[in-house]
């Protein structure tokens, strides 16, 4: 109980202490400050609760080429309480970290492991325990405090499509300053943090999917104005056309991630004599109006076209309506292809290696970045001879 109380009076001097660093910030430096509070919102619509977050960080982050608040606040400040200092010294030893959450015990802490330098610690954190889950990423700082570790202002929550810009970005800081991953001071770290927001709110502004030719990802259904019997005819002798069922499938080259082709377009008979031509790139399109025009002799024309966009995922190529467009239950099956194979697939998001190369090349981290946790254990098995993982 007592250990209770002690701990609830810190966490309100903390508060505390951060709410007068907060307004004496905003007359030192106050464009510097609101600078801060719109690099951490990024895209998001600013809200109360996301402006106080903003703060937090803002606070504690020094902005690039500069000295955070709380670093400026504790060479002004003159004279304070023993207290005070105290939180001030711990903060000057808090260091940032992109984490997998390795277990949670709820009402507790988090167990966390930094992806980069494989450190693991234990972290005291009540309230965020009731709302991760193990596997999930953060981007935090870390404070030491009375011989434990406390998670220190905002923690951002790392999406799949965020966490390799992430990593990567952390690393190019890294790379920058020729620092050694393990040996980084506590204050560098902590000016890592503006490139790794910069970096998730990238990829959230750009969606990235690309299908296997590398091409971004539009779903792409187009209404031809020939009609269904022409299709049939038309394609009826082309070695590289599948029909099923009201669908003709026209294949592409073999890919072997897939254990088999992929599709380039798949023609719909919507009944009637209508027909759609679906697609999952402008340049497949292309393609595929341009060999229609070469065999047939004359060009496929369409009415209408209706394009889906997608949403962000890991930099790199995706299966995403490459291995069928003909439903789920095909794309569940080239998916567990896919995996089976992925180990040895080029990915844009590791500048064209493999993931088995890029682990050999010593990059582990953006390799587990790309995967969720049980996929990687799995994979990271794979890998274990004669790489140090």
């Amino acid at each position: 109980m007592e250990l209770e109380k002690e701990r609830l009076k810190r966490v309100a001097r903390v508060h505390a202490l951060r709410d007068r660093i907060a307004e004496w910030a905003a007359r030192d430096r106050p464009a510097e400050l609101r600078a801060g509070i719109r690099r951490y919102l990024g895209p998001q619509e600013p809200d109360e609760s996301l402006v106080m977050q903003g703060v937090a960080f803002a606070l504690i982050a020094p902005p690039p080429g500069g000295t955070s608040p709380i670093d400026r606040y504790r060479e002004a400040a003159g004279k304070l309480s023993r207290a005070d200092r105290a939180v001030l010294a711990a903060w000057g030893d808090a260091w940032f970290s992109v984490c997998v959450i390795l277990a949670v015990d709820p009402g507790v802490g988090l167990r966390l492991e930094d992806v980069v330098t494989g450190r693991q610690v234990d972290v005291l954190e009540r309230s965020a325990s009731h709302q991760v889950l193990a596997g999930e990423w953060l981007a935090c700082f870390l404070m030491p405090v009375q011989g434990g570790i406390e998670l220190e202002g905002t923690s951002i929550l790392l999406e799949d499509s965020t966490r390799l810009p992430a990593v990567q970005a952390y690393l190019r800081e890294l790379r920058e300053r020729g620092l050694d991953p393990a040996e980084v001071p506590a204050a560098t770290s902590r000016a890592f943090a503006w490139a790794v927001i910069q970096a998730v709110h990238d990829i959230q502004r750009t969606p990235n999917y690309q299908n296997f030719d590398g091409h971004p990802i539009e779903i792409i259904t187009a209404t031809l104005t020939a009609t269904w019997s022409e299709v049939r005819r038309a394609t009826a002798s082309w070695e590289d056309a599948v029909e099923d069922q009201g669908t003709v499938d026209l294949m592409g080259r073999h890919e072997p991630t897939l254990n088999g082709p992929l599709v380039l377009a798949t023609f719909h008979h919507e009944g009637g004599q209508r027909v759609t031509l679906s697609v999952n790139s402008r340049q497949r399109l292309a393609q595929v109006l341009s060999l229609w025009e070469t065999r047939v002799g004359s060009p496929l024309g369409t009415a209408e076209e209706v394009v889906r966009p997608t949403e962000s995922d890991p930099a790199g190529p995706v299966l995403l309506m490459d291995s069928s467009l003909q439903g789920a239950e095909s794309i569940e099956r080239a998916g567990a292809d896919f995996w089976a194979n992925w180990l040895d697939l080029p990915l844009g998001g590791l500048d064209g290696l493999t993931p088995r190369q890029a682990v050999s090349a010593g990059r582990v981290a953006e390799v587990r970045a790309l995967l969720p946790t049980d996929q990687w254990q799995q994979m990271s098995r794979s890998l274990r001879d004669g790489l140090d993982l």
